[in-house]
């Protein structure tokens, strides 16, 4: 039983130098190599910066003017896509087929979207019309396209997505679309 006592004895001793060692190796060695590691894309935030040097963060409102408008990216790896913003939905018709806004899932071609190394440019045209915009997307011709559902001015109908790996940031985005046409109720108007 003395023996027994003895070999169980050198053994919690030994166990005990095991775990101080494991110990000592942990907190000394591997800890500050894990804490020397830079921080992977996933564990930084994708941003966008216009010209103006204005930042972006996920969720934040953009938005574009006529012409080139041109945003850098805070990592040159990522993927672009544009989409319709369901929250702004509304109703148009392309002849006689009548969609839903929301089920726009690609918008990169009808905004010239041009993916640089570490940017990407938005080309809006002069005096663009919501219609006219529709009717790229749906190659025809914009005297084909109605707007059904009133649009607010300005509205931002854009989901732009920015992916890189696993990470990614969405920004609502609008522009002020031209006009094409309005239609004053004249029992409305009040003359004084």
């Amino acid at each position: 039983m003395n023996r027994t006592l003895k070999n169980l004895a050198g053994i919690l001793v030994a166990l005990l130098i095991f775990i101080i060692a494991a110990s000592v190796i942990y907190v000394y060695i591997i800890e500050p190599m894990i804490d020397d590691v830079d921080p992977s894309p996933d564990d930084q935030d994708l941003t966008l910066t216009s010209l103006d040097g204005t930042v972006y963060r996920n969720g934040d409102n953009v938005f574009f003017s006529e012409g080139l408008n041109t945003f850098s990216v805070s990592s040159h790896d990522v993927t672009i896509t544009i989409a319709a913003n369901p929250e702004y939905d509304f109703d148009y018709s392309v002849g006689e087929f009548v969609y839903r806004w929301k089920s726009v899932t690609d918008l990169s071609g009808a905004l010239f979207l041009t993916k640089y190394d570490n940017s990407f440019s938005i080309s809006i045209p002069n005096e663009d019309t919501l219609e006219e915009l529709i009717a790229r997307s749906q190659s025809t011709t914009a005297e084909n396209v109605s707007i059904l559902t009133t649009v607010p001015d300005s509205a931002a109908i854009f989901l732009i997505t920015i992916r890189e790996g696993s990470d990614s940031a969405t920004f609502t985005a609008a522009y002020g679309f031209a006009v094409s046409e309005i239609e004053l109720d004249q029992s409305q108007i009040v003359f004084g």
